[in-house]
């Protein structure tokens, strides 16, 4: 009988143990939890704790959002009184937990305290002011006047009663490591150095992982700086050496975040795509595995949960994932040089794949990549080219990629396309490539800066000379204004003699070569204006910053979107800057970017007679034609086309032309608010000169205010901004790997440095480029 009733007893403890393993599986199974839809994409998620079965997030610095289990989206919990939310020393920078209470930290006033709430606003119970002495820096304004803040620890974490905290050294390479008292507010300052991580261990102790970077970048023997992990005891300041974060064919920067895990006595570490699992000898196995945009750099990114569970924020949303081996994705792609805002998408779509980079190798042309393909010597699946550097039309012709038209939407998709990007999609009919990306060679010019000047917009590379001719005649002007951004002038004008010159070529149907009358004509004219110029060494090039504090006529911008939407608010801005009599004797605005930048579209000609237009580069994605699994990496490209950003299928696709408001524009006015009420408070406590300085502040924030009022910045694009960038479009070559070899083949380019460089005549030039050219054309062939 009694042994009966132990067994019952047993029974019954053994089904409780597995009703609790079913129930955390049920309540942190893989899932997303997002915000609320209202401000999903104008907020900023940066901290996540949990405590008894809730979530907390730190939202915008100053507000908190909780997830309870069973809920689906994070909900408002408490926000900052208005008073605190308009004093930017007093926003919370972290969120931590220790036994059942939570906490927060402000970087800039070293306020700690436990957070309460009543009536949605968070009550800063216990309050402990930290001294930040050591850690503050001090700057002079554009007024002359001197600031200071505090600099954030680089992580932070709290444990045993005291928030430890890594700060990086501002004059020297290397961190320290410290700890406050949170009931005290006592600091100890430790002796350990060039801490990147740290966790929890037990009996008091930290996890440390210990970099030297001097030794890792700057040393015969880069071994030596190879990330390696300590057991530090706080009470003595001591550590003991447990060995290597990881075995590494080459020493890396360790730039994530560690944590030690009681139940398997292990230490895990993140790496870019996963968790992994290191065993005693430095050997690892990935545990868990995210979305591949996923980096975490400190505590504040990633909490653990009960059991076998961790919650991470990627992008404004928390994940949560299980670190048990046995849980990682049965399915995989491998995706080679594919970084992009719909990689981004198609992974956060599949997490049933563990979707990778590539790492291994690097393919310098189409051949060496074919070839690879083709004896599957490597693992890719998907993979993405630049047409300007890598021969595409060849992987479609040599049938190393698949065809796409079975993925659903493809076709809709590349129908849409502007023509000459379909064209480099389709062959024969069949699609088997998708854009990636494009970048258009243009170049800019500063309108407002031509008008003050007096100097009409040049219209061909000649124009563009006969003002280098006049421009370093005049002292002054020399003094005060740049004619290009890169200070190097004679290159950026040979660069765009090239280019445009290829222009010429291409868009008249001409002989790929350079001994023409055009070539040589554009040469003449720009060693004439270039007579003027002074040669600049490298060392001004990289160290001059007042060069760059300068405004800029000319740039190499490419077509901008945001510039041409933004152009009319941008013009009376500056007019309000230079004229409204708050801003006296305030020439600041001749530093910012809208008037100092060349940001206005310049698209040049070679010559008068010369054809309109220019080259474009496009990335193009494929799917290896051997991949080991067509369903998914169709899959992927369905998922792909629905990541592309707004602003890009304006590029890409001929009819759409949707304007877009500004999704921070309302926050902003909000801010702009704030920030004219807190000088307001500050000017009734200030006296004297500060009174005046901060009565100047006030009368500069109200006009910036107005013209938030008057809808400066509501759009982030507008309909007439989006006509004016699409009337560029059309005409447009996409550079090729074939014509690219006129301007970017490495014999030529070297031919083209000693031409600069006055190394080699512009006859020779011509002759040995021309020689080149011919043999170059026919080993492709």
């Amino acid at each position: 009988m009694v042994a009966n009733k132990k067994l019952i007893a047993l029974l019954l403890v053994l089904m409780m143990f597995a009703a609790n393993i079913s129930f955390a599986e049920e309540a942190f199974q893989k899932k997303q939890y997002k915000l609320p839809d209202d401000i999903a994409e104008t907020a900023y998620m940066s901290n996540i704790v949990y405590i008894n079965d809730t979530f907390y997030v730190l939202v915008d610095m100053k507000d908190i959002y909780s997830l309870e289990k069973g809920e689906e989206v994070f909900s408002f919990y408490a926000k900052d009184t208005s008073e605190i939310g308009l004093d930017y020393s007093k926003q919370i920078s972290n969120l931590y937990t220790e036994g059942e209470k939570l906490y927060a930290f402000c970087a800039q006033s070293g306020d700690f305290f436990e957070v309460g709430e009543k009536d949605g606003e968070i009550v800063r119970n216990n309050l402990v002011k930290f001294n930040l002495e050591n850690y503050k820096e001090t700057y002079d304004d554009d007024s002359g006047r001197e600031r200071s803040y505090y600099n954030a620890p680089q992580d932070s974490i709290l444990y045993n009663g005291q928030l430890y905290a890594i700060y990086r050294e501002m004059e020297n390479p290397g961190t320290t490591l410290s700890s406050f008292d949170i009931s005290t507010g006592e600091e100890t300052v430790y002796g350990v150095e060039n801490v990147k991580a740290m966790s929890p261990y037990k009996d008091g102790k930290l996890i440390l992982v210990i970099q030297n970077e001097e030794k890792l970048y700057a040393s015969d023997k880069p071994e030596e700086g190879a990330a390696k992990l300590f057991i530090f005891d706080p009470a003595t300041d001591s550590t003991e050496e447990i060995g290597l974060v990881a075995i590494e064919e080459k020493p890396r920067y360790f730039y994530g975040a560690i944590f030690y895990d009681e139940n398997r006595d292990a230490v895990m570490y993140f790496t870019d795509s996963g968790l992994m699992l290191r065993h005693e000898d430095a050997s690892a196995e990935k545990c868990a595995h995210f979305a591949s945009s996923f980096s975490v750099g400190a505590s504040s990114s990633y909490t653990r949960l009960p059991g076998n569970y961790i919650a991470l924020i990627i992008q404004n949303t928390v994940y949560v994932e299980s670190t048990d081996p046995a849980s990682l994705p049965k399915k995989s792609l491998v995706v080679y040089n594919g970084y992009s805002n719909n990689h981004d998408y198609a992974v956060k779509q599949m997490l049933d794949t563990a979707i990778t980079m590539h790492e291994g190798s690097w393919f310098s042309n189409a051949q060496e990549l074919g070839q690879a393909l083709v004896s599957g010597s490597n693992d890719i699946d998907i993979f993405a080219l630049g047409g300007n550097y890598m021969d595409t039309n060849s992987i479609i012709n040599k049938g190393y990629a698949l065809e796409l038209s079975a993925a659903k939407g493809v076709s809709e998709f590349v129908d849409s396309l502007y023509p000459y990007i379909k064209d480099a999609c389709v062959k024969d009919g069949k699609i088997y490539a998708l854009p990636v990306y494009l970048y258009h060679h243009t170049y800019s010019q500063n309108d407002m800066l031509l008008e003050e000047l007096n100097i009409s917009s040049p219209k061909t590379f000649g124009d563009v000379c006969d003002i280098l001719s006049d421009w370093y005649s005049d002292e002054d002007k020399v003094a005060e204004y740049n004619f290009t951004e890169d200070p190097n002038v004679k290159y950026v004008m040979w660069d765009m003699l090239f280019n445009l010159y290829a222009n010429h070529v291409y868009l008249s149907g001409e002989e790929m070569r350079f001994d023409t009358p055009v070539f040589r004509a554009m040469a003449d004219k720009l060693m004439k204006a270039l007579e003027n110029v002074p040669d600049i060494s490298d060392s001004e090039m990289q160290y001059d910053e007042e060069y760059y504090e300068k405004p800029t006529l000319f740039g190499m911008q490419s077509l901008d979107l945001y510039q041409m939407s933004n152009e009319a608010e941008n013009r009376r801005r500056i007019e309000l800057l230079k004229e409204h009599p708050a801003f006296a004797d305030d020439e600041s605005y001749k530093k910012s970017d809208g008037y100092s930048y060349p940001f206005d579209a310049m698209v040049l000609k070679a010559t008068e007679t010369s054809p309109e237009g220019f080259s474009m580069e496009l990335t193009l994605v494929f799917v290896n034609s051997k991949t080991h699994d067509p369903e998914n990496a169709l899959r992927y490209i369905e998922n792909f086309i629905q990541g592309y950003m707004d602003e890009t299928k304006i590029s890409l696709c001929k009819d759409y032309a949707e304007p877009k408001l500004n999704q921070y524009y309302e926050k902003g006015v909000e801010n702009q608010k704030d920030y004219v009420e807190s000088l307001k408070k500050e000017i009734e406590k200030a006296e004297g000169a500060e009174k005046t300085e901060l009565e100047k502040d006030l009368a500069r924030a109200e006009v910036i205010y107005q013209l938030f009022l008057e809808g400066r910045g509501k759009y982030q694009y507008t309909q007439e901004g989006i006509e004016e960038y699409k009337s560029y479009l059309n005409n447009v070559y996409i550079s090729t790997y074939d014509n690219s070899l006129f301007s970017r083949q490495e014999q030529i380019l070297t031919l083209r440095q000693r031409l600069i460089e006055g190394q080699m005549n512009l006859d020779a030039f011509i002759k040995e480029a021309d020689a080149k050219l011919k043999l170059i054309k026919l080993e492709n062939q």
